[in-house]
């Protein structure tokens, strides 16, 4: 394989994705994106397109507009699309060059091929996801008890479930299309049950969020340090994002009535994603799928990016990632790194 450009390499620091992987993976990644150019007024996507393909511009300055209303503009380095190829999802903004833009891009079928060779790649993507989504959402209770299905779910029969009943239930609540029985079976086997009394603590603020509460019957309510507070009384998942993100919990929970819940070890979740990419890659798309509806969610901070949203990412400077990687090396467009044979996909995570 020829050596990756230096370019090309560092720019994939500006996804959050791949940002913090070590360097034999960022070039792994690199052979699968491409060199792209816009010439000043040439659309690098509509509005309403199902966006295919992650940009990661390098060079120039672009537009972002709705409904013909330019909204704001955003210069290099920046990636765009990423939460919306992930999530599979169209786009209601459109995207123009007005400078001649150099942009570094990844085709998303071909970045699905790449999770599903190399697990590891997959369960870092969906690591970092959760990571954000923590950080985004902390500032909002109520996203904390917003369960892991996208659709209301009734109660399962009365009494703890059989393997049976446990599997249909977990097909209900959790966001994996494509997830085989056996999958589910396997996880369903992992569950444990657990039940509270009403008012018993589930878990404190700082603690360790290692597992998911797959809740059966009961309300439990979610509070902060600063008065917010809010109930969940329908069964659904919780506590997915910080296990999954490895980060303490950032809120107590509390069984309001008795509650009857199931717990899942995250590292147990985590070992089917490895075994079942699909699985995987149907979760990052529901981790894809909640970025972009915090977006709407989520007071943007009082500064000059006040505009910015999940699906447009700003990226260190190349400069700067080059002085990273490489402090003796002045900086330079053209320099390559020295060809790195692919880890095999059995390579722990």
């Amino acid at each position: 394989m020829r050596p990756v450009s230096t370019e090309r390499l560092l720019s994939l620091r500006a996804l959050p994705v791949f940002g913090l992987l070590p360097i034999k993976d960022l070039n792994l990644i690199a052979r699968y994106t491409s060199d792209r150019q816009f010439r000043a007024g040439a659309p690098l996507h509509a509005a309403n397109e199902v966006l295919d393909r992650i940009q990661i511009l390098t060079h120039g300055q672009v537009a972002v507009s709705k409904n013909g209303e330019r909204q704001r503009v955003d210069s290099a380095p920046i990636a765009i699309g990423l939460f919306p190829v992930l999530a599979q999802s169209a786009v209601d903004y459109e995207t123009t060059a007005i400078t001649r833009v150099r942009a570094v891009e990844i085709d998303g079928r071909r970045l699905g091929d790449l999770f599903d060779d190399y697990p590891r790649l997959l369960l870092h993507a969906i690591q970092q996801v959760a990571q954000g989504l923590v950080s985004t959402s902390s500032t909002r209770v109520d996203f904390a008890v917003r369960g892991s299905s996208l659709e209301e779910v009734e109660e399962p029969p009365p009494g703890h479930l059989n393997i049976v009943e446990r599997l249909f239930f977990l097909r209900k609540i959790l966001p994996l299309d494509r997830i085989s029985i056996d999958a589910l079976a396997s996880i369903a086997r992992q569950l444990e049950p657990a039940d509270f009394s009403a008012d018993e603590t589930i878990w404190h603020v700082g603690d360790r969020g290692d597992e998911l509460l797959v809740v059966l019957r009961g309300v439990v309510e979610a509070r902060k340090d600063d008065g917010q507070c809010s109930r969940r009384d329908r069964p659904g998942a919780l506590g997915g994002l910080e296990a999954l993100a490895g980060v303490p919990r950032w809120y107590d929970l509390v069984a309001r009535t008795p509650v009857e819940a199931l717990r899942l070890r995250v590292d147990l979740l985590i070992d089917a994603f490895e075994e079942h990419t699909d699985m995987g890659l149907d979760f990052l798309a529901f981790l894809a799928t909640i970025a972009l509806e915090l977006t709407d969610l989520v007071a943007p901070p009082p500064d000059d990016s006040a505009n910015r949203d999940p699906v447009l990412l700003a990226a260190p400077s190349l400069d700067a990632l080059r002085e990273e990687l490489d402090p003796q090396q002045p900086p330079s467009d053209g320099a390559t790194l020295p060809d790195l044979p692919p880890a095999p996909p059995s390579e722990p995570a």
